[in-house]
This record gives C-alpha cells, structure tokens and sequence, in this order.
C-alpha cells in the first residue's frame, strides 16, 4: 500500500503544498530581510566612501607637500650649481692673475 501510485502523488502533492504554502507565509520575512541587508550595505557603503574621501583629502594634502618640496629641491640644486660654478670662475681667476 505504501508504494501504491496514488498515494505517492499523494504525498508529493502534500510536499508541494507544504513548500509553496511555507514561501508564502516566509515571504514577508524574506523581504523585510532583504530590506534589512539593503539597508545596512547601503551604510557600509556610506561609510566606506566617507572613510575615502578622508583618505583622498590626506593624499591630496601630502601630494601638495611632496610638489612643495620637490620645488624647493630644484632650487637648492640651482644654488649648489650656481656656488660651483662661481667656485669654478674664481679659480680661473685666480689662476690668471698669477
């Protein structure tokens, strides 16, 4: 009897019923869940973009500060040439006038 045919649809009928039965009634749990996730991506998200642009604000103030010293460097360098070749034009001079 167990194995009889109808008895199987039976019960396969009951099964169905019993998952589709249990989507509907989860149904409104499931989408408040997903609203829910939505929500709180939605903050991650916002979070991870404000952590962004303070990490874009620092980079941009060290990149100003590297442009600066990079400046300055230039300068010093056409110091230190300057001085060498004023060191190299007194040398001259001095080798003249002897």
């Amino acid at each position: 009897m167990r194995d009889h045919p109808r008895l199987l649809a039976f019960q396969r009928g009951a099964t169905d019923l019993v998952a589709v039965t249990a989507e509907v009634i989860l149904a409104p749990v499931d989408g408040w869940n997903r609203l829910v996730q939505s929500f709180q991506s939605r903050a991650a998200l916002q979070d991870e973009v404000f952590r962004l642009q303070q990490e874009n604000r620092v980079l941009k103030g060290q990149t100003q500060r590297l442009v600066s010293l990079l400046s300055e460097n230039a300068r010093y360098k056409a110091l230190l040439n300057s001085a060498r070749d004023i060191e190299d034009e007194l040398v001259a001079a001095q080798i003249t006038s002897l």
